[in-house]
């Protein structure tokens, strides 16, 4: 059975819902850019990988309960809500290839996330490679994501809730604001 790393750093961790795993979630991920750079389908603020607006943070790690690479990735854009494997990044330590979409969204952080994986002698390592996205007010700031959470109405504490659920090691620019 081949050893699939899955990394975490928001949601992931406290409500893996249907995510197969083998064991806790370690501590000793990466270090990674991420921030509250996304308002997600649902409006929630969402942690991503993002190299422009991101703060390194160190992530977590679980092992997949999926025998093949295929498998976990597909088990993880079911977990993720994703219409697409697309959403999921991936690279495979045993022939050194990555899916195009960690590429495409955050390079230099797909090949930082390779040399981790082969430290953990991981067959791959798999993650949730949706970017930045912010349809409010312009670009991204740590006031933009504040007046957008004093604006979200009803859904306030749906926006604010992934702010607050996060790991506590998750220490970026906008939760240290909220």
């Amino acid at each position: 059975m081949a050893q699939i790393l899955i990394l975490g750093w928001g949601s992931l961790i406290w409500r893996p819902d249907k995510l197969k795993t083998v064991g806790d979630w370690s501590l000793d991920g990466p270090t990674l850019p991420v921030e509250f750079s996304r308002i997600s389908n649902n409006k929630r603020l969402t942690l991503v990988i993002d190299e422009t607006n991101g703060v390194p943070v160190k992530s977590r790690f679980v092992r997949s309960a999926c025998g093949t690479l295929e498998d976990a990735i597909e088990n993880l854009r079911v977990r993720e809500g994703a219409p697409s494997a697309k959403g999921i990044g991936y690279v495979d330590i045993n022939n050194g290839s990555f899916s195009g979409t960690a590429l495409e969204r955050h390079k230099a952080t797909a090949h930082e996330i390779a040399k981790w994986g082969k430290t953990r002698d991981a067959d791959a390592v798999i993650w949730t490679a949706i970017g930045p996205r912010w349809p409010f007010e312009g670009s991204f700031s740590v006031e933009a994501a504040a007046r957008y959470v004093e604006l979200a109405g009803t859904d306030r504490a749906q926006a604010h809730e992934f702010v607050c659920r996060a790991p506590q090691e998750i220490e970026t620019p906008v939760r240290k604001r909220f």
